[in-house]
């Protein structure tokens, strides 16, 4: 039977969106997260099974993880009929 952990989440998130010439929105963000485990699991390989057997040790464990992105758009109003085919 496998016993539960206990977790606490703390997240970051920052984000704006600017113009630039007049006309292209970009948008920067990052994210951070922190979780903080009262346990981990370790797996330990066995040579004699030849399997992995899964171990628990207790103490403070923190995992980070993080993300940055970029992304651009614009609008385009109008028609227009572009050159392919002719």
């Amino acid at each position: 039977m496998e016993q539960q952990s206990k977790g606490w989440d703390h997240v970051f998130r920052l984000s704006s969106t600017q113009k630039l010439f007049g006309w292209l929105n970009v948008s920067p963000s990052f994210n951070y997260q922190q979780t903080w485990f009262d346990r981990r699991k370790i797996r330990v390989l066995n040579p004699k099974a030849n399997t992995f057997d899964t171990q628990f040790e207790s103490g403070l464990f923190i995992r980070h993880l993080y993300d940055a992105s970029v992304s651009m758009g614009t609008k385009v109003y109008g028609v227009f009929y572009p050159p392919f085919g002719t």
